[in-house]
């Protein structure tokens, strides 16, 4: 019977070591070869004698051959390592673990509530208690994770601020896959307090307009009393009631010092003081110098005249070391000194090449030395049917990440699989699309096939999807299987991740992992595009892995983006104009800025796989896009007006593109500088340090200097208290310790403990604590279930069998 059943479980089994089974299947085809293959012939027998032995030895050799078929299929299956998953409720451990946060943002709360809570709770139920945060120091989800156990009940009294170590919200995720519940008290403030940043430019231009941002974090403070020093003048001296509001200043060359007070302006008190006073430095350079080589006047230079130190000329120089950035607008190939722009590029400068009727694909710059410098390929390519591009869809169908639509699971299954179908929509025909799932490990859905023939069977094998009951989600599970499926496949290749970035925590590594696979991978020209099915998604996750992956971050709304990318262009609609879209807006560029402008011209240029189109139009031909080569920056406009210039993103509404573009192709304006002292300002808690440039070793008081690069030097900066200071003639502040920046509960933790499948509870309510834990204690617990020994015990029995068969034959009937 318990072989019976064993057998019956192999169907529903899996392996530890399932390419044993192959093997198996070849040492079978072995087997048949040795058994049926004649090695011996009979001389001077008679025929018919012959004929009737080898009939006798074939079925003798048959029956031997199933025999031992079975047995070395059931070896090789043991060897395999067979096991099933059992699942039983069991009686957990009806304890309670309660992690207390002693941080001092803790001060703010009503400590006396849930100490009662605790006192009634350990009349009720096994109770332990531990401080798992005290002081300054709010390492909360370290604190937690060396408490953590399986199957166990954990109840946080925090506010969920984190200002080192492992982020909380991991922490609580790992805690559901060890099928231990993590629930919290909501607590609130009874104390009131107001505290106060600073957020904005630390370096910019002289005669620039810089944008600086007040925000206060208050408790129960209604209105609050501001001052804003800049330098030593009293700027802003008003009261407010707004959490944040901005101001702007144009400054002169030098260094400047902002700092800011709150104090409550409604009668109410200030419990910390110590976020009173937030202080900044911004230190302004001179306009960098700018060459601008045009053959005829130029409308742009009515934006960079304005902001840059311009040098314009008809022609190249023989030298433009002088620059930070050169500008070509629409010059010939056979004009430009392609070598010496690319050492100069090399070098670390910028260069920015405006498109027009005598540049690109109009200015014989393909198969030049010089398209080699652009981020654009002259033509469309071969590439209008999408030959040569891959893409892997891979989705998460974990339970987390069904948390993005409102309603119920079927309403979240149907929006992320309508998401994923409505990516298929526009993608050239022979564009190869394969498609992964994973939850807590991934799944194959279809393998890589041109579009064109199999848009409707993708889209079926997406739509039948079953989303898993798994809390967790591995996304480096899912980004291998991509690679894996897209690897061998010639062209581009490149994977749109859909997930909510809800993965398992720094502690397993797979965070790590998953970002070291994808910046190798971004190495080998893969491209990594992400998508946020919700604002509840850990976006910064997923934009780091976009950023490192050389590829953009999407929110639902903006995935059209995607199929201008992967999608054929189109002819300028009727009137020809079409608008201007941006596509990556996380880049230091185009990072929220928003374009109105219609083009009606362009160059013919594809983007090429290292580079970075950041702006296009709606009907998919490049505008803007960059790349950095060696040490430097270089930009190209591709589209305009019909007129020979930039046309619309010249207007007011428009015109940041080219500045922000110039900046980025600039980069640090100091650098060629033969002298510079750089130093960031930083908090009581956080490590800072100098860097300086300059041709002798610099000295400092209470600082030792150690040499980084060619004249180049770095000192750390000794602890001190909030103020500013200033070293070697330059100011820095340093500011509060961050444990005072957030006060009341941390956004997102409450979320984070309810989508882990914990629970929010206030401290008056101990039964419905008790009752809780109570019920979590019964656990549904899977166990691995080896069933090896049932198939070596039936080779065995019927090697014996066959042992016993021969015997009898060779005794009875040789």
């Amino acid at each position: 019977m318990i072989l019976f059943d064993t057998i019956m479980k192999l169907f529903s089994a899996q392996f530890t070591y399932p390419w044993l089974i192959y093997v198996g299947i070849g040492a079978i085809v072995l087997l048949l070869l040795l058994t049926f293959v004649n090695v011996v012939r009979v001389h001077g027998a008679d025929p018919d004698e012959v004929r009737a032995m080898r009939k006798r030895r074939t079925r003798w050799r048959v029956g031997i051959f199933i025999s031992r078929t079975i047995i070395v299929g059931l070896l090789f299956m043991a060897m395999a390592g067979p096991y099933i998953e059992d699942k039983k409720e069991i009686e957990g451990n009806l304890q309670l673990n309660i992690l207390i946060d002693n941080s001092t943002s803790m001060s703010i709360f009503d400590n006396s509530k849930y100490g009662e809570m605790i006192k009634k709770l350990g009349t009720l139920i096994p109770t332990k208690t531990f401080t798992i945060a005290s002081g300054l120091d709010s390492s909360i989800g370290n604190g937690v994770l060396s408490h953590l156990e399986p199957d166990m009940n954990y109840l946080l009294i925090t506010d969920g601020q984190v200002n080192s170590g492992t982020p909380l919200n991991d922490i609580v995720l790992f805690g559901s896959s060890l099928n231990s519940t993590i629930s919290a008290v909501t607590l609130f403030p009874d104390k009131s307090d107001i505290g106060v940043e600073i957020f904005g430019p630390s370096k910019s231009v002289e005669s620039v307009e810089n944008t600086f941002k007040i925000v206060a974090m208050r408790t129960q403070v209604k209105k609050y009393h501001i001052k804003v020093w800049l330098d030593s003048g009293l700027i802003i001296d008003r009261d407010e009631d707004s959490d944040s509001f901005t101001f702007t200043e144009t400054l002169g060359t030098g260094d400047h010092k902002i700092k800011s007070e709150v104090t409550p302006a409604d009668g109410s008190t200030d419990f910390f003081s110590q976020n009173n006073i937030f202080y900044k430095t911004v230190r302004i350079v001179d306009k960098p110098k700018i060459l601008f080589i045009s053959k005829e006047y130029a409308k742009e230079s009515l934006i960079t005249d304005e902001l840059y130190d311009v040098t314009h000329a008809t022609k190249m120089p023989s030298d433009v070391s002088e620059y930070s950035t050169v500008i070509l607008k629409d010059i010939p190939g056979k004009e430009i000194d392609a070598s010496m722009l690319i050492d100069y590029v090399t070098d670390g400068n910028g260069l920015i090449v405006i498109g027009g009727d005598d540049s690109f694909d109009f200015g014989e710059y393909e198969n030049t030395l010089f398209e080699k410098l652009l981020p654009v390929s002259i033509g469309t390519g071969e590439n209008d049917e999408g030959d040569g591009i891959n893409i892997v869809l891979v989705m998460d169908i974990s339970k987390s990440g069904m948390r993005f639509a409102s309603g119920g699971t079927n309403e979240q299954e149907i929006f992320q699989k309508s998401l994923a179908i409505g990516l298929l929509d526009g993608l050239k025909n022979n564009t190869k699309v394969g498609a992964v799932a994973f939850s807590d490990k991934a799944y194959l859905i279809s393998r890589m096939r041109p579009i064109g023939s199999s848009k409707e069977l993708l889209a079926n094998d997406i739509a039948r999807l079953n989303f898993a009951t798994y809390p967790g989600t591995n996304v480096f599970s899912g980004l291998a299987a991509a690679y894996q499926t897209v690897a061998r496949f010639q062209g581009s290749k490149n994977i749109i991740l859909i997930s909510d970035g809800k993965d398992y925590p720094k502690i397993s590594d797979l965070r790590r992992d998953t970002l070291n696979l994808v910046n190798k991978l971004a190495a080998k020209e893969y491209r990594f595009y992400t998508i946020s099915p919700s604002p509840e998604s850990d976006q910064n996750y997923l934009k780091k892995i976009a950023s490192d992956g050389k590829g953009f971050f999407f929110e639902p709304a903006t995935t059209q983006k995607l199929k201008i990318m992967f999608g054929p262009p189109k002819d300028l609609p009727p009137g020809g104009y079409a608008n201007a879209m941006v596509l990556d807006d996380n880049h230091f560029i185009t990072r929220k800025l928003e374009l109105d402008a219609l083009l009606n011209s362009y160059n013919l240029v594809t983007p090429k796989s290292q580079s970075q189109e950041l702006v296009a139009l709606e009907t998919g031909q490049p505008v803007l896009t960059v790349w950095r080569y060696g040490l430097g920056r270089v930009g190209a406009f591709t589209a305009g007006s019909a007129k020979g210039d930039l046309g619309q993103l010249l207007t007011e509404n428009n015109s940041q593109l080219i500045p922000r573009t110039i900046n980025w192709a600039v980069g640090d304006p100091e650098r060629n500088e033969e002298y510079f002292v750089a130093v960031k300002d930083g908090r009581e808690n956080e490590d800072m340090t100098v860097v300086v440039k300059s041709n002798k070793f610099p000295e400092a008081t209470n600082m030792t200097f150690s040499r980084i690069d060619e004249d180049l030097y770095s000192a750390d900066i000794p602890p001190r208290s909030a103020g500013q200071y200033v070293v070697l003639s330059t100011p820095y502040a340093i500011n509060y310790h961050t444990e005072y920046s957030v006060l009341g509960m941390q956004a997102g933790f409450e979320e984070s403990i309810v989508q882990a499948g914990g629970r929010l509870f206030h401290p008056d309510e101990v039964t419905d604590i008790y009752n809780y834990v109570k019920s979590r204690s019964k656990r549904i617990k899977t166990e691995k279930i080896n069933i090896q020994w049932p198939l070596i015990v039936l080779a065995l029995f019927i090697y014996f069998i066959e042992i016993i068969i021969r015997r009898i034959i060779q005794t009875f009937f040789h």
